[in-house]
Order: C-alpha cells, then sequence, then structure tokens
C-alpha cells in the first residue's frame, strides 16, 4: 500500500468543493467509476466494503472525510486495485493511499 499526504488534493480537482454540489457522485473517467465529493465519511461512502478504511496520515484523525475514490478489479487475474483521497478537517492536510492486490 502506498501513501502521500499533501497540502492540495491529488486525485480530484483542486477546485473540487466548487465543482461538485454533492458529498459523493459516481463518475466515468478513463474507462473507470470513480466517486468524488465534497466529502463523505466512511461508513456512508459506496465503497466502504472494497476499502480500507484510514485516517489522516499527517495528525492522525480518523474523522476524515472521503473526496475521492476508485476501486477495479483486472479482469484476467482478478487482483483488486483502489485509490483513496480523504481530507482532514482539523489540520487541512489531504491523504491518499492506494493498493494494489499484487504488491
Amino acid at each position: 500500500m502506498y501513501e502521500w499526504v499533501n497540502d492540495e488534493p491529488r486525485l480530484i480537482e483542486k477546485d473540487y468543493k466548487k465543482r461538485y454540489n454533492k458529498p459523493c457522485e459516481e463518475i466515468r473517467e478513463s474507462g473507470k467509476t470513480w466517486y468524488k465529493g465534497t466529502g463523505i465519511a466512511w461508513e456512508k461512502h459506496p465503497l466502504k466494503r472494497f476499502i480500507r478504511k484510514f485516517g489522516c496520515a499527517h495528525c492522525g484523525n480518523k474523522g476524515v472525510k472521503i473526496i475521492a475514490a476508485q476501486f477495479s478489479v483486472h479482469p484476467m487475474s482478478g487482483d483488486r486495485y483502489w485509490d483513496c483521497e480523504v481530507f482532514c478537517e482539523k489540520c487541512g492536510k489531504y491523504t491518499q493511499k492506494a493498493y494494489a492486490e499484487n504488491d
């Protein structure tokens, strides 16, 4: 699993708070289904069963909101992959994680 912490979002547009009207919207991009939005709690996210829950990697806050996520399964190998980005209202940082089952 890979993890990054940034001052700006990386998996969603920088103006996401203005661009999206809902906490979580389903969007098709580059052949993948993404869920992007202004931020939604883990318990309410459509991918909550597929993506491992995590908090802010900068300050440790567990009460983060998911702003971007995607989950996919490779059609030939069956390996699972996901990418997820959360925003921490406590410290203002963005944490991204990426998972590839074959790593």
